[in-house]
């Protein structure tokens, strides 16, 4: 995936992205959004797959409701520091003053100490590994650009700016392949992140 998303940025293929039209940027935007909506709601469930009542359900809305009006308010005072970061860490201050019993990442994956290690993938270099992989690296490679490129599409319309495209392929390209020898799965730019960056900027 990360020689695909290389080869794109240096063969000059990504700039292409700017033909795609406004209406398809914006039903992109929509359906991640819906799909970060409706991954949040699971959130709402116990370990068990029940949905939550009683005081768990009331504590988890009242700190959901603390956690939007910070995002919501803190931008009006001040750009200096990314709300959604101020939220995350008010919303922690209160769980671990209060001893509140929420759930939490290590209650939905195993989380791990320690950093990653170094891994070369022990796979025999021939033509059917390669027909094996190629076309979920093609796949995922196409989905990830695709992502990535809309979303500095977005992100030049709301700065005023023009976004290297290439570049960020090639970036990203090597990034995945790095990560990919530490145990890791590619990724890409999302708007959150992209809007983390800008107010940081900021």
């Amino acid at each position: 995936m990360g020689i695909i998303k290389i080869a794109v940025g240096l063969l000059k293929l990504a700039k292409f992205i700017r033909l795609v039209p406004q209406p398809v940027v914006y039903g992109f935007l929509n359906g991640l959004a819906i799909i970060i909506f409706l991954s949040q709601i699971e959130q709402f469930k116990t370990l068990s797959g029940s949905w939550l009542s009683g005081t768990p359900l009331i504590l988890m809305l009242v700190l959901v409701i603390i956690s939007s009006l910070i995002m919501y308010s803190l931008p009006r005072f001040t750009k200096k520091v990314p709300s959604g970061l101020i939220a995350i860490i008010a919303v922690t201050l209160i769980n671990l003053i209060f001893n509140l019993h929420t759930k939490t990442i290590g209650d939905i994956a195993s989380i791990t100490s320690g950093l990653p290690s170094f891994h070369i993938p022990m796979v025999a270099i021939n033509l059917e590994s390669l027909s094996i992989v190629l076309p979920y690296a093609v796949l995922m490679a196409s989905v990830v650009l695709i992502e990535t490129l809309l979303t500095v599409n977005v992100v030049d319309e709301m700065i005023n700016t023009r976004g290297r495209a290439n570049k960020e392929s090639v970036a990203q390209g090597i990034a995945n392949s790095i990560c990919g020898l530490f145990q890791g799965m590619g990724g890409c730019a999302m708007i959150v992140k992209q809007w983390l960056i800008l107010n940081l900027a900021d």
